[in-house]
């Protein structure tokens, strides 16, 4: 492998720094820079970066786990690599230099590991493999290890998470320590208070096909995916809706035998998008619109 210089920007959750380490484990020898990014503001995030740093300084650029297409005109160049999965991406590319490598998938970090076993032919060993599954695992939603679930609340209840998170799993999956464990069980206390004080409404929408969805909506500004869970596995719905209100973004979650084509409905209500089984969005005016229809229950 070459001796230059890679910068990766991944997106501030799982996910992306999962697909980091993939990402760096496929360029061994490599000074990889990189930085996380939330995806709230992406034109912000880039032409701040830009101010002190030139694109053409790198032999590769990536994008990981991140829909890019509205910023085409700042990061089209020819050393610039996306790996990306969500559907929204897929709708709107419109790169003439760069190399997109965006198709749907049940994850990034799982789809940049297929890419760069297949260009590089690249041989993860057993922790690293592992640490693949449990990314896949959760940002597919189907969490079928404990693990998983585990590793996204230690992402998020960690200081300085990005970093802390690659440093710790630089070599991949290690069994949790003492401190990772209590981690857990203060995060499980804080969602029974969360859930516990929750305010539920209910409503409906129409989808692409005329069809009537019926929707769980509440407010909670931590816990998300946890919250989505337990809302989904007591009330029978289509979509449970969460508007953070602390970071005006709304997130949208089905069940799993769910058929509601939630990128649709979240770009119709809330200017977002994302995949079939969850996105998410802004709180708009169109959104503040649509909870207008809810009702508490």
């Amino acid at each position: 492998m070459s001796n230059g210089k890679i910068f990766c920007f991944a997106h501030h959750d799982l996910d992306g720094v999962c697909t980091y380490l993939v990402t760096k484990w496929a360029h061994p020898g490599y000074t990889i820079e990189y930085q996380s990014i939330t995806g709230f503001d992406i034109r912000k995030d880039i032409t701040e970066w830009l101010l002190n740093h030139n694109i053409s300084d790198y032999e590769r650029v990536f994008f990981l786990d991140l829909d890019m297409s509205s910023v085409t005109d700042l990061i089209d160049y020819e050393n610039v690599i996306l790996i990306d999965h969500h559907k929204s991406h897929v709708d709107a590319m419109k790169y003439t230099k760069a190399t997109p490598i965006v198709k749907e998938y049940s994850s990034a970090c799982l789809l940049a590991y297929k890419i760069f076993r297949k260009l590089y032919n690249i041989q993860l060993d057993e922790a690293q493999k592992t640490m693949v599954i449990y990314g896949n695992d959760y940002d597919s939603y189907k969490h079928e290890f404990k693990e998983s679930k585990m590793l996204n609340v230690i992402f998020w209840n960690t200081q300085k998470s990005f970093d802390t998170f690659a440093n710790t799993y630089a070599n991949g999956f290690v069994p949790f320590t003492k401190e990772q464990i209590a981690i857990h069980r203060i995060f499980e206390n804080e969602l029974a208070k969360t859930i516990e004080s929750l305010q539920v409404f209910q409503g409906g929408h129409a989808d692409e096909d005329g069809e009537y969805r019926v929707v769980i909506a509440t407010f909670a500004d931590k816990h998300t995916n946890d919250v989505a869970d337990y809302l989904l596995s007591k009330y029978d719905t289509d979509v449970v809706v969460i508007a953070n209100l602390k970071n005006k973004h709304v997130s949208f979650r089905r069940p799993k035998n769910g058929t509601m084509k939630l990128q649709i409905f979240a770009k119709d209500v809330a200017d977002g998008g994302g995949h079939e089984y969850s996105a998410g969005g802004k709180i708009n005016d169109a959104f503040m619109e649509f909870t207008k229809s809810l009702k508490p229950i």
